[in-house]
């Protein structure tokens, strides 16, 4: 049995975190850091809630989660790291790439499991978007769209994300998750270009981006924004025998948040011989968290490795280079 204890019982760690890792055998949730006590007895009546993250180093704790506002991961992982614990890091894995590296070498250093919660290559839309590449009926593809849009015309100032100086904004909370996806699907680009900006009135944080990632013989296009009440595709595909459409979001977020389980749309697959409905795979987050535990188990080779978090963090930086100066930057 892995002793668990997540940091953090924010949106994250209330809505992704602790349902994922409760659902796991090997998993066992002891401990929750958090000032929200009454709120998590609700949820999980007998938890044991510390309020500092010293509370949990000197326990019997083999798993920190790391599930803070962005600017507290690194010292937090790195804390965690020195004690002896594997890691689970939410996304992104810091807020820059100097200390993303400092911590996978010390995770080295110190033989512990490290890894960053990037649950969007468990969303069921993107499982049956791989399959579909994977399995060649699109043929070559030259282009890819992927938009993760909200209308949120007002800007909620008792958010963490709309007011502080520390990485908060869309572009820390979502470029994350667009950009793995489209590095696992299609490899590192050769270059990219981005636009991040505030568009709404009074906002502090960018609450909108744009990413071009270019290839060899395709572009993709990483969109996000804070006022776009209009539907778009989730994804768009299109390649040298046909295209792919996919409206609507995963229906896993608004299931943990609401009990809810909204039927998820299909995607529109358009070929030469016709136009197919193809049904959409469910996703499943716990996907991620039964692979940290057969890691930490069994040595089983981790899904999202620290290479790949710490590539991500390169090009999160590339992007914000990219938009800072107007130019395309080499990747």
């Amino acid at each position: 049995m892995i002793n668990t204890a997540l940091v953090g019982f924010g949106l994250a760690g209330k809505v992704f975190h602790a349902p994922s890792v409760s659902v796991i055998e090997s998993l066992c949730l002891k401990k929750i850091v958090s000032s929200r006590k009454n709120d998590i007895k609700v949820l999980y009546p007998n938890m044991d809630v510390v309020e500092s993250l010293d509370d949990v180093l000197g326990e019997d704790i083999d798993l920190v989660i790391i599930a803070t506002p962005n600017h507290m991961h690194y010292q937090q992982c790195k804390k965690a790291i020195l004690a002896g614990k594997h890691v689970v890091v939410d996304k992104p894995f810091a807020v820059t790439f100097k200390e993303a590296s400092e911590l996978v070498e010390l995770a080295k250093e110190r033989s512990v499991k490290l890894s960053v919660f990037h649950n969007r290559r468990f969303d069921g839309d993107f499982l049956s978007l791989k399959e579909l590449i994977n399995g060649g009926k699109l043929g070559n593809i030259n282009y890819f769209e992927s938009n993760f849009n909200r209308f949120r015309p007002v800007v909620n100032l008792a958010k963490w994300r709309e007011t502080t100086d520390a990485a908060g904004g869309i572009f820390y909370d979502l470029a994350p998750h667009l950009i793995d996806q489209a590095v696992n699907l299609f490899g590192p680009p050769i270059k990219l270009l981005c636009d991040i900006d505030k568009i709404r009135k009074n906002a502090k944080n960018d609450d909108y981006f744009h990413i071009i990632l270019s290839y060899e013989k395709m572009r993709v296009h990483l969109n996000a924004s804070m006022l776009t009440k209009n539907l778009r595709e989730r994804f768009l595909v299109q390649g040298d025998k046909g295209s792919f459409a996919k409206f609507g979001m995963d229906p896993q977020e608004e299931f943990l948040k609401t009990g809810i389980y909204a039927e998820d749309n299909h995607g529109e697959l358009n070929l030469a011989s016709g136009i197919e409905r193809l049904e959409t795979l469910k996703g499943d987050y716990s996907l991620y968290y039964q692979n940290i535990a057969d890691s930490i188990l069994n040595q089983a080779e981790l899904k999202v490795t620290t290479e790949e978090a710490l590539f991500i963090m390169k090009l999160i930086e590339t992007c914000k280079e990219s938009s800072n100066n107007n130019q395309w930057r080499e990747v």
